[in-house]
């Protein structure tokens, strides 16, 4: 896969960015959640320059939810080979790499590029399934319990 090149003043730009954080009254654990809005605008109105983008190229024939779903899994496969053998040790050093940082910032954008298609196939407003999802794993991971733990606690 060719990389772009990009000037590291426009990586820090691009990686640095300060972000709006927003206390959610939905979560038991009081966890802190992000806005839904940037410098890039709302997540409503990515989501709607995909749609755009798209239609533009005609792709909506081809982008059936089971195209779409097994299109986010190779580029999820792509994330994971830019990382992989990659050591403990040697990870801290790749993370901060700015040719390392934008492979990996260009395969986070193809899946979520793919999600937000994957959302509108199905109808889905993204933000509004990822505030669900964290009420579903705030309630199935209670901070008080999970914390410092990876595995799911016992019911």
């Amino acid at each position: 896969m060719a990389l772009c090149t990009m000037h590291s003043t426009e990586a820090e730009s691009v990686f640095l960015r300060p972000l709006s954080l927003a206390r959610h009254p939905y979560f038991s654990s009081g966890i802190t959640m992000f806005s839904s809005r940037d410098d890039d605008g709302t997540v409503i109105q990515l989501q709607e320059s995909v749609r755009e983008f798209v239609a533009a190229r005609s792709w909506e024939q081809y982008h059936d939810s089971k195209n779409l779903a097994m299109a986010i899994a190779s580029e999820a496969g792509e994330l994971c080979s830019a990382l992989r053998w990659t050591s403990l040790e040697q990870l801290g050093a790749a993370e901060r790499d700015p040719i390392a940082r934008e492979r990996l910032s260009h395969e986070i954008g193809d899946i979520g590029i793919l999600l937000f298609a994957l959302c509108n196939r199905l109808g889905l407003e993204f933000a509004s399934v990822i505030r669900s999802k964290l009420v579903v794993n705030d309630s199935n991971y209670p901070a008080a319990i999970s914390r410092g733990h990876a595995e799911r606690p016992k019911d």
